[in-house]
């Protein structure tokens, strides 16, 4: 009788990897059943068609096979840093918007390309550190928390403020968790304007921030890296949000490194994120992961990226910032007008692309009456059928906030109550006719 074999043995990542995260199964239903000039995004963190810089990115592309001498072999493998081309103009990308950034000081750091984006790199960070405690702000990023969580990470949150994370509050949190968790910290990862609730840390506070991580690291006898995630930095659009600087125009006891992508001022396919820094064995591990994973990022890609930002980002900048800001005073408006009456807050509008909204007594996760109505899926003709043929009315897509709060953190039943707005990818008045759908799913969620 033949002997049943077992099945294939997988890694405990592999194991955790056959559930969907919640952003997966969403950003797959997005792309499979979205309906165009029916249905709203305001969820899948898409940007604006109408910002992507399309004739650029052709100028460029034929300037760089045009002068092969500048732009050797685009087409090629490139090498696992990054393209020195790109690399020398983020650099001077970096010095033009930062005026304390000379580029002496940038010739003293190391600047590593990705290898497809800046999520490869958050990737590459949880492979390169032993498995432990990671601490962020509570509403985090659920994709990249998400990810760490898969490998084995244990993710703790310290709840932020109107200012993004508080670095007294950080501070108290560190120092008052227990002698054996304390030990199994592994780094601190920011993200200085927060993905999903849009809240800015200011300059002064992100070196405050360092000054705890020094001091959490002095207590310990062992450096504790800590990572800003500075992916919306750029699209700083309001007048009344906080200056934005650079921590790394000094050096410091621990390794401090900023984490910067191209996707929301030039486009994401692009696919170009990097990480810079003082020289260390975190960037040589970073560089090795990238050659491991595919020699390097697309060099075309890179190429094409180095000629933009020595000719056309600056302009594009300021465009893109202009149009944000219009839609975000427009669409703020709106919410006040539309859904005060139920709201316990909003933050968002004034960097990137999000608003944060906190009900009430509205739950917004995918079991509750709020997504039900948006989503079209109540059960009840009337609410979710454009004619009894079955043809359903307009979707509204959100990044319900349940899955952006740590599960076990304390503030789970507010993320319950909450969810992310983007007006990045959707016109204004899309956006707008998107609130008025939230108006009557509030009503029919109160009813």
């Amino acid at each position: 009788m033949q002997e049943i074999m077992r099945d294939v043995e997988l890694s405990k990542f592999a194991k955790r990897s056959l559930v969907p995260s919640p952003v997966a199964k969403m950003t797959g239903e997005f792309a499979e059943k979205f309906r165009d000039g029916i249905d709203i995004n305001l969820g899948v963190g898409y940007v604006n068609e109408e910002t992507i810089p399309n004739l650029a990115v052709v100028e460029a592309i034929q300037y760089v096979f045009q002068n092969p001498a500048e732009h050797r072999m685009p087409l090629n493998y490139g090498g696992p840093e990054g393209a020195p081309n790109l690399i020398a103009a983020v650099k001077r990308f970096i010095n033009r918007r930062d005026s304390r950034m000379s580029i002496k000081r940038l010739d003293e750091l190391r600047l590593v390309i990705g290898a497809n984006g800046a999520t490869s790199i958050l990737d590459s960070l949880g492979d390169i550190f032993e498995k432990g405690i990671v601490v962020t702000a509570d509403p985090y990023y659920y994709i990249y928390c998400e990810t760490l969580q898969r490998k084995g990470f244990d993710i703790r949150t310290v709840e932020e403020g109107r200012d993004g994370l508080d670095p007294e509050r950080l501070k108290e949190y560190l120092f008052g968790m227990d002698a054996c968790d304390l030990e199994r910290l592994k780094f601190l990862y920011i993200v200085t304007v927060n993905n999903p609730s849009s809240t800015v840390i200011s300059y002064e506070n992100r070196c405050a921030i360092i000054d705890v991580a020094v001091e959490v690291s002095s207590r310990l006898g062992r450096k504790i890296p800590l990572i800003f995630d500075c992916a919306y930095d750029s699209l700083n659009h309001d007048i009344n949000c906080p200056d934005i600087h650079s921590v790394l125009n000094k050096s410091y006891d621990i390794p401090v490194f900023e984490i910067g992508t191209f996707s929301k001022i030039l486009a994401p396919a692009l696919r170009i994120g990097y990480i810079v820094g003082e020289d260390s064995d975190i960037l040589s591990a970073i560089v090795q992961k990238t050659a491991d994973i595919g020699f390097s990022n697309s060099l075309i890609m890179q190429e094409v990226t180095a000629w933009m930002l020595d000719n056309t980002v600056d302009i594009q900048i300021e465009t893109v910032n202009k149009a944000y800001n219009q839609k975000a005073k427009k669409i703020r408006l709106e919410i006040d007008r539309k859904l005060s009456k139920w709201l316990e807050s909003v933050s968002g509008g004034e960097c990137g692309f999000y608003f944060y909204l906190t009900f009430k007594g509205i739950t917004t996760g995918v079991e509750s009456k709020f997504y039900k109505y948006l989503t079209r899926s109540t059960g009840v003709a009337e609410y979710d059928l454009v004619d009894l043929e079955g043809e359903k009315k307009p979707i509204v897509v959100y990044i319900p906030g349940e899955i952006c709060q740590n599960p076990v953190g304390d503030n789970f039943e507010r993320g319950t109550r909450q969810l992310r707005i983007s007006y990045g990818f959707e016109e204004a008045d899309v956006v707008l006719r998107a609130i008025d759908y939230m108006k009557d799913a509030c009503e029919y969620a109160t009813s």
